[in-house]
């Protein structure tokens, strides 16, 4: 084993600092000449023989790259990419061979490989190959340190909800962690179901692996399938290198297809065959390649009444529908919006490093009785838009809030009100609402005579007279 050290700079170094790259190759001539290669191209290189030499080298430093051929003295190329893989996983590794095939590459790729180059290769475009790859892993490396940062983020405490709905989804969200199953998510747009996806993902036994979100409808029926299944179905050329599908890229992990009702009858029929016997045949061999994945997969609430209509695939549906969570709307859940709202800003003021914000009460009670027709999504947008235009405002108040949510408020509260045939006592109506307001606003403030004024947006005498004439005088508690 030697090591040689090029210049000190390249594109992909780090701070200044050459990238360090390992280079394994049995054959003599052709390892001097890539090293030779590599170090003018500004990499700090070392040799190794076999795979033996090329373990031991990796266990004894960083490298940023490992450049292997597949068939070395002894243990083969794969030996040397699990070592890289356990001691510097953080290294790119590409494998050469002059016995190319497609089943290689994927086997290699599954492995973990970044790239597989068939001999004879062109030298002139190994630096390009190799810094690529360094850049790509390095990339990932980040993405890394991101997703831990924000670990919390997909954590079940951040699916928020006490209501008997959103209950049932927790439970049914834990089961799903718990398990391996497929699972299908109903719901309408908006409602969280893509975080539901990730929190499945990243809570449970594949969060190591990739979460491959699929946006179903999103491209022509031959691009879709060549997104998932890359280049197995095609002949591999010089001009059309072999690239790894989403479902490839899933194997051991989870892909998510979002909005499945987009899918065509013959992409339906296709992925039906492929859940019922997850392999990809791989072009011109007559092989296959076995894939593990989970898949979670997001639909509308009508999905199941187009399946018994015939209007989608059967075989699919029960497939995908192994467990089923319906997402409520948030409509349906309205005693969860205050704490949803709390969960958001707080998480806008630890993102932003700043004081956390809060709504007054008749801006929050306008936000609880707005439709929400885009559900949680468009609640957050909203809140997090309320939080950056209200400036250094501590107290987000409804004044704030747009005309259509405060209009809609007041329609909300005013629905079910009507005037039946036989006619109405308008005063004596009146003073029920009234005296259902006052309850309410009572019961909300846990008897708090101050702060039930405040909710109903009066002054605290005017409540302490509406109390006397309505005779709710007893129950209520002063402020401490």
């Amino acid at each position: 084993m030697s090591s040689r050290r090029g210049a000190k700079t390249t594109s992909s170094s780090t701070a200044g600092v050459p990238d360090v790259v390992l280079v394994v190759e049995d054959e003599q001539r052709f390892r001097e000449m890539v090293v030779e290669c590599l170090t003018g191209a500004k990499f700090v290189v070392h040799e190794a023989v076999t795979a033996a030499e090329a373990i031991v080298e990796i266990g004894k430093r960083k490298y940023d790259a490992v450049l292997t051929d597949f068939r070395l003295p002894g243990h083969d190329g794969f030996h040397v990419l699990a070592a890289a893989n356990d001691s510097c996983p953080d290294a790119a590794v590409i494998l050469m061979t002059g016995y190319g095939t497609v089943e290689l590459a994927v086997d290699a790729m599954k492995m973990g490989a970044d790239d597989f180059v068939s001999k004879p290769f062109e030298l002139a475009r190994l630096p390009h190959v190799l810094r690529h790859a360094i850049d790509r892993r390095r990339l990932r490396a980040e993405n890394r340190e991101l997703k831990e940062s924000r670990a919390d983020e997909y954590r079940m405490t951040n699916i928020v909800g006490r209501a008997g709905a959103m209950r049932k989804v927790q439970e049914q969200v834990e089961a799903a962690i718990l398990g391996s199953q497929n699972v299908l998510l109903i719901g309408e747009p908006g409602t969280g179901k893509g975080r539901i996806a990730k929190t499945i993902h990243y809570s449970g036994a594949r969060k190591d692996r990739q979460f491959v979100p699929v946006r179903c409808g999103s491209m022509s029926e031959p691009a879709f399938l060549e997104d998932l299944v890359g280049t197995l179905l095609t002949p591999r050329t010089a001009d059309r290198p072999f690239k790894p599908g989403r479902l490839l890229l899933a194997h051991k992990g989870t892909l998510f297809l979002d909005g499945i009702e987009a899918l065509s009858d013959r992409l339906q029929a296709k992925l039906a065959a492929f859940f019922l016997v997850p392999i990809l045949p791989r072009s011109g061999s007559g092989k296959h390649t076995k894939v593990d994945v989970r898949v979670i997969a997001s639909t509308h609430p009508d999905l199941p009444g187009e399946k018994m209509r015939g209007r989608f695939d059967r075989h699919m549906y029960s497939k995908l529908s192994q467990l089923t969570i319906h997402v409520p709307r948030l409509r349906d859940h309205r005693e969860d919006i205050p704490a949803l709202v709390q969960h958001f800003l707080r998480r806008f003021a630890l993102d932003r490093g700043t004081a956390e914000k809060t709504f007054s009460p008749q801006a929050l009670q306008c936000i609880v009785e707005f439709a929400w027709p885009g559900n949680v999504s468009e609640l957050k947008s909203t809140v997090e838009r309320m939080a950056i235009t209200t400036g250094k405002r501590e107290i987000i108040t409804a004044e704030d809030l747009s005309p259509e949510i405060r209009r809609d408020a007041l329609g909300t509260v005013m629905q079910g009100i009507y005037v039946p045939e036989q006619g109405i006592n308008v005063e004596a109506a009146m003073e029920r609402i009234e005296r259902r307001f006052v309850e309410q606003g009572l019961k909300t403030a846990a008897g708090n005579k101050s702060r039930a004024a405040e909710l109903l947006g009066v002054k605290r005498s005017t409540l302490g007279s509406m109390l006397r004439r309505l005779k709710l005088l007893g129950g209520s508690k002063e402020p401490e």
